[in-house]
């Protein structure tokens, strides 16, 4: 189909190529790494179902001006990721059916852990500018067609005066950044606040994976005319910026050192920032460096001590601690077999390669994965809660209480069986109607029902 439409436009019967994407994946986009196909144009509309499409003619008629962001990273090669390595549901050895049950005769490996998507592309092009963590001779530009937070807009805005504030009290990063549409058309901006923490000793010791920069905050300007600016202020919660240490501290840690924030326009943006703030240039490193950051629009904030307390409790009190331990095969001594983690101290040595490592089928792991099996003579005895009461209420009726006023519990005891049994069981992508309550049937494309949420809006 694209041969076929490049030779119409080589034959000038057609003027234009534009490739739609609809799609809530991203898609291998390899057409448009050398353009083989003369494509003028890709947009992604996103989502499941038809709800992004309704703004394409409007944005090619130029009647509006896209504003979203990618939510993914976009590729030539999908199988550059290392998560595709050894993604295959793998048979234990010794497993014989009857042994246990067949739905829990397979496993699989993350070995990738948290380098997944533009934390792993991002992380290694940074390791590769700086020459640290073996990263060899890494080309992120023959991966990455189109980074995370990646957006096009028919007019330019430009970025300035990025100003930070700590709360220590509240552990809350604050960020200011202006916004001012340099271009001719109005337009409407997302700003993007990424951190880069500090990979240390002690990282590597514990096998404390970071990346090299992480979204934490994000925020859209209004509509703004040529020439107009804004200031956004963004808030960070201090939770988000912590990392988790399983092997050292088993909960969550700050690592003592620089913690780079930057304002940037998507994740490799912000890599060139904070490379830009640490003395890096596409001159100083033989141009490894694929673009100038701008380290006017990095904001420094050092952590003077390692913390391993502050954010090992969650806001309501709950010790956070490791809990689930035994899925991971280095730390279950049931399992034989020890598993190599990517980790960025050592790129080349711990890539995951086509070969999976294959587990043994241990007296341990038969017992552990026979209580995976259901037995219907396990259970315990529930009382049914009241059905079909009248008690006079509808949904409308609910408008405006609180989350446990009890007249909830009247307004569900008029619920029937079946309806339950149906607004329950026929939930994607929408909700049934319940007539003993009077509550209308819902369509929910982009909400917790729905396979997709956009991050950043349409437009």
């Amino acid at each position: 189909m694209m041969a076929n439409l490049a030779k119409l436009k080589s034959e000038g019967k057609i003027k234009k190529i534009i490739v739609l994407l609809n799609t809530s994946n991203p898609l291998q986009v390899d057409f448009l790494k050398n353009n083989e196909y003369n494509v003028d144009a890709c947009l992604w509309i996103g989502g499941v179902g038809v709800t992004g499409i309704n703004a394409v003619a409007e944005i090619l008629a130029g009647d509006i001006n896209p504003s979203g962001s990618l939510v993914d990273t976009y590729c030539y090669d999908n199988y550059s990721s290392p998560a595709m390595k050894n993604f295959v549901p793998t048979t234990y050895a010794g497993y014989a059916e009857g042994i246990i049950p067949e739905n829990a005769s397979t496993y699989m490996i993350y070995q990738e852990g948290i380098y997944v998507g533009y934390k792993y592309y991002e992380t290694r092009y940074e390791d590769f500018v700086m020459g640290t963590g073996n990263a060899g001779n890494y080309a992120y530009g023959n991966d990455v067609a189109f980074p995370f937070g990646y957006g096009l807009s028919y007019t330019d805005f430009e970025y300035s005066n990025m100003k930070m504030q700590y709360d220590v009290a509240t552990t809350t990063y604050t960020f200011e950044v202006t916004v001012t549409n340099t271009g001719d058309v109005a337009g409407k901006e997302v700003v993007q606040i990424y951190v880069s923490s500090p990979y240390t000793q002690y990282d590597v010791e514990n096998k404390v994976e970071k990346a090299s920069v992480s979204l934490v905050g994000f925020e859209k300007t209004d509509i703004l005319a040529p020439g107009a600016s804004e200031t956004l202020t963004i808030l960070v919660d201090g939770d988000d910026v912590a990392s988790y240490d399983a092997y050292g501290a088993g909960t969550y840690i700050l690592d003592a050192g620089d913690y780079y924030f930057t304002a940037a326009t998507d994740a490799h943006d912000a890599v060139n920032n904070v490379l830009a703030a640490k003395g890096y240039t596409p001159a100083n490193t033989a141009n490894r460096m694929d673009a100038a950051g701008k380290k006017d629009l990095v904001a420094t904030w050092n952590n003077p001590a390692l913390d391993t307390t502050t954010y090992a409790v969650s806001d309501n009190g709950t010790v956070i601690k490791n809990q689930l331990s035994g899925s991971d095969m280095n730390l279950n001594d049931g399992v034989q077999e020890k598993i190599t983690y990517l980790t960025r101290n050592d790129w080349e040595g711990t890539m995951p390669t086509d070969t999976i490592l294959k587990l043994t089928l241990t007296e341990y792991l038969k017992e552990a994965l026979q209580d995976v099996q259901y037995d219907p003579a396990d259970y315990s005895e529930m009382e049914m809660p009241t059905l079909g009461a009248d008690n006079g209420l509808k949904l409308v009726d609910m408008i405006g209480l609180d989350y446990n006023d009890p007249k909830w519990d009247l307004l569900l005891d008029q619920l029937t069986f079946e309806e339950m049994v149906s607004f329950i069981g026929d939930a994607f992508h929408w909700t049934m109607p319940v007539e003993s309550v009077q509550a209308p049937g819902t369509r929910d494309e982009n909400g917790p029902q729905g396979l997709t949420v956009t991050l950043f809006g349409s437009h």
